[in-house]
């Protein structure tokens, strides 16, 4: 019906079919979750372009379905796409959302290393990995020192500057009412 009244690309379709995915992802029909999932992203895309949160949701989303339907390859480059988008568009790289991607796709990496490899070769990578993470916890990256802008004569006039607003999340992916995005996402 909402087709018929919007058209086929109107945000309101994509919501709607955004909830039926959820509800299709509730009852664990994660086949026909993942393809109206798909559906809401491609016209939230058109209206809303790559460069935006919504689409990084849709990303993460299509990520985390992917992952329960075991396909990992297309997980992985979906949780990717996500966080780049969320490093683009959100102001704090320490962002809940850029933390909670960056975990999915440290799950997905760790599985698809766990079916490719022999348990020696696995054991020895999560041992690399592990070391990898605590040298980035142990020395986090100093901010580079900001240089105070030299202040114009009274008389100068100054250009008006037009600046991007700072977009910060709510910490929140799955932010539709039938929210089933939680714990279970990984569970095999």
């Amino acid at each position: 019906m909402e087709k018929t009244l919007r058209g086929e690309v109107h945000a309101t379709v994509a919501v709607l079919l955004r909830r039926l995915g959820d509800l299709y992802l509730k009852v664990k029909q994660e086949s026909r979750a993942l393809e109206l999932t798909e559906q809401a992203a491609d016209i939230n895309v058109r209206v809303y372009g790559h460069d935006h949160p919504k689409h990084a949701e849709d990303e993460y989303t299509i990520g985390i379905i992917c992952f329960r339907l075991k396909m990992l390859e297309p997980s992985l480059e979906h949780l990717r796409t996500s966080l780049a988008v969320y490093l683009k568009v959100l102001d704090d790289e320490n962002d809940k959302l850029i933390i909670e991607v960056r975990e999915a796709i440290e799950m997905v990496e760790h599985e698809l290393a766990r079916t490719r490899m022999s348990p020696e070769e696995y054991e020895a990578w999560k041992r690399r990995m592990e070391e990898e993470r605590l040298r980035r916890l142990a020395k986090p990256e100093e901010p580079a020192p900001v240089e105070a802008p030299e202040q114009p004569a009274e008389d100068d006039e100054q250009p008006e500057v037009e600046r991007e607003p700072i977009i910060r999340s709510s910490g929140q992916v799955g932010t539709s009412s039938l929210d089933v995005f939680d714990d279970e996402f990984f569970e095999l």
